[in-house]
């Protein structure tokens, strides 16, 4: 294998499997940079992240949001969605955490809860601790017991960063909308 058939392949004949992390793009260790990076496009380049993506080459949590908040940062929307795909695939509580329900939700469109607009948990999260949690979303069942039980799950009980008397607040002010005529 010639050295441009190499670049073009993206790969390097003496290359490990280790992955190093070079301007933002993750390369094989000893991968010849300066050489390569003329030669191959961008596009091309894409495909194969991509590929190796959807193979399963960086199925650990670590590697997967390493690549979504580069992929974010860069503007890379191929490798953003097949990261997420991959998430959704191999850590469900991940993607729900970080990007937005694993199943869509309809619900009548004159409500604006998160049936109708899905928000990632860390979007909920903000939500409660400025008390800008739409009324919607309070009444909606659904939007109690899949969005907000679970960013209180994670974000309160587990983690201790939404406090007790805010978590408090947000149920007595179900109450009020949902059972007080």
């Amino acid at each position: 294998m010639s050295d441009r058939s190499c670049c073009l392949a993206g790969v390097d004949r003496n290359a490990s499997t280790d992955r190093a992390a070079i301007n933002g793009r993750l390369f094989p260790k000893g991968f010849r940079t300066e050489n390569c990076l003329r030669k191959n496009t961008e596009g091309k380049f894409m495909a194969i992240e991509v590929a190796h993506i959807h193979q399963g080459r960086y199925d650990n949590e670590q590697s997967l949001l390493n690549l979504r908040e580069n992929a974010t940062r860069l503007g890379r929307r191929e490798i953003l969605d097949a990261v997420n795909q991959r998430l959704k695939r191999c850590y469900p509580n991940i993607y729900q955490r970080e990007v937005g329900p694993l199943q869509a939700r309809r619900r009548d469109p004159k409500y604006k809860c998160y049936c109708n607009n899905p928000q990632s948990g860390r979007k909920i999260f903000h939500q409660i601790m400025n008390g800008d949690v739409p009324r919607d979303c309070l009444t909606c069942d659904d939007c109690w017991a899949i969005d907000l039980a679970f960013t209180w799950g994670y974000f309160g009980w587990a983690a201790k960063v939404i406090p007790e008397s805010t978590w408090r607040a947000l149920c007595e002010e179900r109450a009020f909308w949902k059972f007080v005529p």
